[in-house]
């Protein structure tokens, strides 16, 4: 776990844990303290930016910035505000961590052969909370990118189940409690900034409202049913069939837009470094965001979040094979249950489409 060179990457924040366990603590960490304090910053954003929104959000919104130094620093000025919001935040995902891996684990992957006492534990932990919260607090990303994952996915997988864990703790372990001090936060702030927020921005994850309608018209129906006299034989009116958009009878849609994100899953940037049962949550959400849409619409919206973040454009990065390793073999896992060739092996014999329009043309 000790800082380590490793061609071609170098500097202290490299790292090379030496087992397994090691591994899935680095990687469990490094989503829990970035991405999900980068989550926590999207719903406050989103809070503030719209505070009579119910529903999914009307806009994107430039993330807020806030003073990181003043807010890890405490004191009554900063209680409340988003930048001490988000550094309760990020040390309790510290305290999920320490429940969620045992303590040998934990203390050799953060300092492989020098023994650490609970403060140096402690003291790793917040610099890498601090280093975090410091980084996303100069704004600049938008809420949409930050949540393009889908909005109630992210509230659930990164919001809610913080609250969730903590609810089901009666106390905190006495390196729980050395670290809530080393941070310089009480267990009631820690409560109740977890507890507020996860409220505040419950009301995101609401159905639009012609889905409500759906809903009311499945209960009038049921209703009607409920209420027709029993035995007596119904006329029988006029049947109508409902095609899906190609003509075809039957859901065939729903398939076709599940092939479209195995597709384009190796460029959205918002997969990049999760599991393989992180990536397939993802597909239902983009499925129900992204229905009815055009496949060349979808490659143009994955271009804009890639600019965002930095990334060369999908075409560019497919014809560069520069796709993420780990998530470019989950993807391709993922296309062998689908019965579809996995893209390692297309390019091993030179069958891979020219663009990625024509692979999602034959693989559908």
């Amino acid at each position: 776990g000790r800082p380590h060179g490793v061609a071609p990457f170098g500097g202290p924040t490299v790292r090379l844990p030496s087992t397994a366990e090691g591994a899935e603590f680095l990687h469990r960490k490094k989503i829990l303290t970035v991405n999900g304090t980068h989550t926590t910053l999207a719903f406050l954003t989103l809070v503030e930016a719209e505070p009579s929104t119910v529903g999914p959000p009307k806009a994107s919104h430039e993330l807020l910035a806030f003073d990181a130094a003043k807010a890890v620093s405490g004191g009554p000025a900063v209680i409340g505000t988003p930048g001490r919001i988000c550094w309760v935040w990020a040390v309790a995902r510290q305290l999920m961590l320490l429940d969620e891996f045992p303590d040998d684990v934990l203390r050799n992957t953060l300092c492989g052969d020098v023994p650490l006492s609970d403060a140096a534990v402690c003291n790793e932990l917040l610099k890498g909370a601090d280093a975090a919260v410091r980084r996303l607090s100069r704004g600049g990303d938008q809420t949409d990118r930050v949540l393009g994952g889908g909005v109630v996915n992210r509230w659930q997988g990164r919001l809610a189940n913080v609250a969730e864990w903590l609810e089901l703790q009666k106390g905190l372990t006495p390196l729980g409690q050395a670290l809530l001090q080393a941070a310089g936060i009480t267990t009631v702030e820690l409560r109740q900034c977890i507890d507020r927020l996860v409220d505040d921005s419950r009301r995101f994850t609401a159905p639009r409202r012609r889905d409500a309608s759906r809903s009311l018209s499945r209960s009038l129906s049921r209703t009607r049913s409920r209420t027709s006299q029993p035995g007596k034989p119904q006329a029988a009116g006029a049947c109508g069939v409902l095609f899906d958009f190609d003509g075809t009878l039957g859901d065939t849609e729903r398939p076709a837009m599940e092939v479209a994100f195995w597709v384009l899953a190796p460029y959205l940037p918002s997969l990049d470094g999760k599991s393989d049962e992180e990536v397939a949550a993802e597909c239902p959400v983009f499925v129900r965001e992204n229905a009815g849409k055009a496949f060349e619409h979808m490659i143009e919206a994955c271009d804009d979040l890639r600019e965002a973040a930095g990334l060369p454009r999908v075409e560019a990065t497919r014809g560069a094979r520069q796709e993420p390793p780990a998530l470019l073999a989950a993807v391709d896992r993922q296309r062998i249950v689908l019965g579809l060739r996995p893209v390692k092996e297309l390019r091993q014999q030179g069958a891979e489409p020219p663009t990625l329009l024509q692979q999602q043309k034959d693989d559908t």
